[in-house]
């Protein structure tokens, strides 16, 4: 488990599934997307926030940091 970081103006946490909604939405946009790599996708798939979370970044999370 990521450790959370909050201050009066920033708040801070690892990745959860449930953002899968609002970053799909997000990367679906041209704008948003293309200061990304390569890598990602366009047209983002459908469901590609979601795999992508569960599949890529849940699994690893925290497993590089130190504490």
């Amino acid at each position: 488990m990521l450790p959370t970081f909050e201050t009066n103006r920033l708040y801070l946490r690892g990745v959860e599934l449930s953002d899968a909604e609002s970053d799909q939405i997000n990367f679906a946009d041209y704008e948003v997307i293309r200061h990304f790599s390569h890598h990602v996708p366009w047209p983002y798939p459908e469901h590609g926030a979601y795999d992508y979370i569960k599949h890529v970044l849940l699994p690893g999370q925290g497993k590089d940091h130190c504490v």
